[in-house]
């Protein structure tokens, strides 16, 4: 299996679950996944040179999860994007994602404190992986929180000067299956 088809398999376990952190304040943050987040969190957006990631395509997130999934995109062609070395470490780390829900929270993330940073996000759950870290960022929309970003930074740039909180449960919620016609 590769980094890709591992990525897709993690992605696929996560679908199928809602997941709910209680801060140490009270404050729960219900997350979940849907198809049309895959594209971001792994940054497949930048490979720009890729015809389905481009700015101009007309294929959804979705869809471009599908693709995918069913390889019609495939590992070998999104290797060859001249920008690859931009993601490579996302799709490397993306089978931990989940190790990052029991540990510390930034809330309320500022990201004025970071030069050009275009993140949203309310809270970034975090986690120290060899010599940095791996950061998931939740925004918030009219649908609930959800998974903004996910990435690994060898640095402590994304940590400096932020609020802080423990995650203190964690309760992972199996989806129920939806029947046709109900």
């Amino acid at each position: 299996m590769n980094d890709l088809e591992q990525c897709v398999q993690t992605f696929e376990n996560m679908l199928d679950k809602d997941y709910f952190l209680t801060l140490e304040d009270g404050t729960v943050l219900h997350i979940f996944f849907t198809e049309k987040h895959f594209k971001h969190l792994l940054g497949l957006h930048k490979l720009t040179d890729i015809a389905a990631f481009s700015p101009k395509s007309k294929l959804s997130a979705k869809a471009v999860y599908n693709y995918i999934k069913t390889g019609k995109i495939t590992f070998d062609a999104i290797r060859k994007s001249a920008h690859y070395d931009k993601i490579k470490n996302r799709i490397a780390c993306f089978p931990m994602i989940e190790s990052v829900f029991f540990k510390k929270v930034i809330v309320d993330f500022n990201p004025s404190l970071l030069e050009n940073c275009k993140l949203q996000a309310e809270y970034i759950l975090y986690k120290e992986h060899g010599s940095g870290y791996l950061h998931l960022a939740i925004g918030y929309d009219v649908k609930g929180q959800y998974p903004e970003s996910f990435f690994y930074e060898d640095s402590k740039c994304y940590l400096s000067s932020q609020h802080f909180m423990n995650v203190v449960k964690l309760e992972v919620v199996q989806k129920s299956k939806k029947t046709k016609g109900r």
